[in-house]
């Protein structure tokens, strides 16, 4: 017999005979007091959000700045900027000037917030060195990562740069920018790393469309008060017919996220590393790889062979989400031989040890390796694995979805609570690309933070 059910039945009959003979009882008794109880039913943690019926909203422009030259057009919009650089006749120094010309023109210290945000950015990495040294580290990265640009990329840079420096170098927290802080703005991720960021596509055995639905969801400091807010931009790249589109913040000329008019779609994801320390001796940068892949590479296969064959060359290890209308991947760009290799993962690849996917038609990443073999930080580290888990049981089963029931999904957990959520306080943007319509739509967080029901814009067609 166990002994626990041996106590309860002497117990039972132990119990009633109290003290001078009297049965005891809870007639008497009056519940302490106690403070509230901070457990949340898990019902309320969900927003029941429904966008059934509700179509992305196109905003009207505001405002409209220009080049002198034309080739620079910003478009003011109610939550961003929509950014056309021309570079058809190869004049990338001029580019890059014509853009720094019209962020000067806009009615706000571009300027003075930016070097607020890159300084307030440099504590999120280097904040336990001195200060000296912490500038030094800085300065090695950004000019050793700039000088192994392709020649086109660097003369962007340097006409950009042109518009604000004066000749200025270095880094110094004056309300202006030298050439050296420009420069950094375009390698912040190369140089100083990004934060915490997920994905997820569905292919066209799970839509309701039959084509492909992708989404990337960016999150990253928002900086004092939000300020990154104040930057949404949607930058269109156009050489002749070809167009790239990347969503990004104002004056950043590399990729994070990005579409070409091909239809493949990419987005970066920082990955942890066992190793802290950063070598950027002979190393490539990483965001501009994502610019000149997409420039030049027409599916989704080919932009992820590029990325893989370059990853030895990057700084950090990373994943990119890649997709076009057939196919989709990550690109697990390992670039230390101590923690993996690179590797393209689909569907069919084998996951790490004790991880499981069960999402049948979709493919997901967060910030870290997923295939088997590669370093775990997926396992290891708990926001990794609760984001990764949550979006296998939201998109299991044999529903078809709608663009509709995506965004449905995509933002059903409430942002008050202070569990791990997709939607974390940091998220920049959320992007979904919709390949039956070819169309862009974003969700930009503003001021006032990430909210339960938020609005989708309707970015255009790509």
């Amino acid at each position: 017999m166990k002994r626990w059910l041996l106590w309860m039945m002497v117990t039972t009959f132990v119990l009633p005979a109290g003290g001078c003979g009297a049965a005891r009882s809870y007639d008497n008794f009056s519940v302490p007091e106690q403070e509230a109880h901070t457990l949340v039913p898990v019902g309320n943690l969900t927003t029941g959000n429904s966008y059934a019926g509700v179509a992305a909203t196109a905003e009207p422009t505001e405002a409209v700045y220009t080049s002198k030259d034309g080739r620079c057009r910003i478009e003011a919009k109610a939550h961003y900027y929509d950014v056309t650089l021309d570079l058809t006749d190869g004049g990338h120094y001029a580019a890059g000037a014509a853009y720094g010309e019209v962020l000067r023109q806009l009615p706000f210290s571009y300027e003075e917030q930016l070097e607020q945000y890159l300084y307030d950015s440099f504590g999120l990495l280097y904040g336990t060195l001195e200060e000296s040294v912490r500038y030094d580290v800085i300065l090695e990265r950004t000019r050793t990562i700039k000088a192994a640009l392709a020649e086109p990329y660097q003369q962007e840079m340097d006409g950009f740069s042109a518009q604000f420096s004066g000749g200025d170098t270095g880094l110094v927290r004056d309300g202006r920018i030298s050439s050296d802080e420009a420069d950094l703005l375009h390698l912040i991720p190369d140089v100083l790393r990004e934060t915490a960021c997920s994905a997820i596509t569905v292919d066209g055995s799970r839509t309701a469309s039959g084509k492909r639905l992708t989404a990337r969801l960016l999150e990253w400091d928002l900086g004092k008060e939000n300020c990154l807010t104040n930057a949404h931009c949607v930058l269109h790249l156009q050489q002749g017919e070809q167009s790239l589109i990347s969503v990004t913040s104002l004056g950043l000329l590399n990729v994070i996220t990005g579409v070409n008019d091909d239809g493949v779609f990419a987005g970066i994801l920082d990955v942890g590393s066992a190793h802290a320390e950063y070598d950027s001796a002979g190393k490539i940068s990483y965001t501009y790889a994502m610019r000149e892949g997409l420039e030049a590479c027409k599916t989704a296969k080919e932009f992820g062979d590029f990325m893989v064959a370059h990853a030895p060359d990057f700084p950090y290890n990373h994943n990119v989400i890649i997709t076009d209308e057939n196919d989709a991947f990550v690109a697990e760009d390992c670039h230390v031989s101590s923690e993996g290799r690179p590797l393209l993962r689909d569907r069919s690849t084998p996951l790490l040890d004790g991880l499981q996917w069960n999402a049948e038609g979709c493919l997901c990443t967060v910030n870290a390796f997923a295939a088997k073999g590669q370093y775990d930080c997926m396992t290891r580290i708990k926001s990794n694995a609760i984001r990764w888990l949550k979006y296998d049981r939201l998109f299991s089963g044999s529903d078809f979805i709608s663009q509709e029931r995506f965004k449905e999904l995509l933002t059903s957990e409430q942002t008050n609570n202070h569990f791990t959520k997709i939607r974390g306080s940091g998220l920049v943007f959320m992007l979904l690309a919709d390949y039956e319509t070819r169309s862009l739509q974003a969700v930009f967080t503003g001021k006032e933070g990430v909210t339960d029901y938020p609005e989708f814009l309707d970015l255009g067609v790509f």
